[in-house]
């Protein structure tokens, strides 16, 4: 097995680029809006609230492509981290370089647009790229096609968990040595008004303007999001060749499903347990190597107690000595792609040395004992990071970051 580090990183939230992300989350801010008014005039709804990308514009390039938003998000932020990376690939290494990506929703509002078309104008209104536009493996393909990317290629929906789960198999890829460089990461863009009425009909969302606040004893749901994380992954011969900074290394992950509920956890948190405790087996660490817990922590309110649950499971009684932290408080719930920004941002917590804090914790909760980072990002000395993501269908994936060593 190979070592895969990472070598470059990019998201685009509602927060704004990866730099304006990651200074809104050090200082404790969020970006919500209210709901946008193509999805009030559907009717009357429970939650008021979204966290989209309001003035995101893709360059000529890549608006040129015939896909989705969530399309074009991607393609933006894997050329921004392949800038970020140094990495100017050769076409003699185009069959070394794949790209496994995620999404939760894929093509939500074209597909919402073009059978709205359909229903009013018939046959001849359906747009003749409609098929490669509402496939989810567009994301991957034409992300390949802009880079010549002729490698590994993949895209994964695994909801809320795909993210996690295309990085994964992304450090499969590198680590078994079918690819020397990977595109990895996840997009969403679920802005359709059809999708926001289900997500509303399931109340998972937060009513009204009430927030997202992760872990607190007032939680009471999301706010959805939209947004795109990439990573650039390499192996570690191939990035030391070239002189490339690197980020951190995956040391391991786990996958795993609670068959048990499409939409709901096993709530005693074994499952949870159970998929920190595997990758931190695959990464040959212990719990008392942990130095932090990048938590999934939607504010749910079963949701977050079964991952503190998991988290006092696996760790025991130096659970409540760990830092925790949500981040879908400051940027929303972006589904599918929440696990990728988050993988972002756990580079940038290594390199920075610093614990982002769980922005709109409001309440402690007595029920989930554990040190949720409230007051504010903590300077911490962070050597090994676990990145935990649960989704729909009782998907569970937890990748285990580390710090870079010779």
């Amino acid at each position: 097995m190979r070592r895969v580090v990472v070598t470059g990183v990019d998201c685009l939230t509602s927060l704004g680029s990866t730099a304006d992300t990651w200074a809104g989350i050090l200082d404790n801010r969020h970006a919500y809006q209210t709901i946008p008014d193509y999805i009030r005039q559907a009717g009357k709804y429970r939650a008021g609230q979204v966290a989209f990308i309001p003035d995101y514009e893709p360059a000529p390039e890549i608006a040129e492509i015939r896909a989705d938003r969530f399309v074009h998000m991607a393609a933006t932020c894997a050329t921004q981290a392949l800038k970020d990376a140094g990495l100017e690939l050769e076409s003699s290494e185009a069959e070394r370089f794949g790209v496994i990506l995620g999404s939760g929703t894929g093509a939500a509002s074209s597909t919402e647009q073009q059978f709205g078309q359909f229903f009013l104008g018939g046959y001849r209104k359906i747009n003749p790229f409609f098929i490669p536009l509402l496939s989810y493996n567009s994301l991957s393909g034409h992300l390949a096609i802009l880079f010549n990317a002729q490698g590994p290629n993949l895209t994964v929906s695994t909801a809320c968990s795909s993210g996690n789960q295309a990085i994964s198999l992304a450090y499969d890829a590198v680590a078994m040595n079918r690819a020397d460089v990977m595109l990895a990461g996840a997009s969403d863009s679920p802005c359709s008004a059809a999708g926001y009425a289900g997500f509303d009909f399931l109340r998972v969302m937060a009513p009204g303007e009430a927030g997202c606040h992760p872990f607190s004893r007032d939680r009471n749901g999301f706010v959805i999001g939209e947004g795109a994380g990439i990573l650039v992954l390499e192996a570690l011969e191939h990035a030391l060749a070239r002189k490339a900074r690197i980020y951190g290394e995956i040391a391991g992950f786990s996958m795993s499903c609670d068959a048990h509920h499409i939409v709901m956890p096993y709530p005693e948190g074994i499952h949870v347990e159970a998929a920190m405790r595997k990758a931190l087996a695959a990464a040959q660490l212990s719990a008392r190597d942990v130095d932090y817990i990048n938590a999934h922590g939607t504010a749910t309110s079963v949701g977050d107690r079964t991952e503190s649950l998991g988290i006092e499971r696996c760790f025991g009684e130096p659970a409540a000595r760990i830092p925790v932290s949500s981040i879908k408080g400051a940027i929303g719930h972006t589904l599918g792609a929440s696990a990728a920004i988050e993988a972002v941002v756990c580079m940038l917590a290594l390199r920075d040395q610093i614990v982002p804090p769980t922005v709109n914790f409001s309440d402690p909760d007595p029920e989930l004992p554990l040190d949720f980072v409230t007051d504010g990002a903590r300077e911490c000395k962070l050597r090994v990071i676990l990145s935990n993501s649960f989704g729909f269908g009782g998907n569970n994936s937890t990748i285990v970051f580390k710090q870079f060593t010779d």
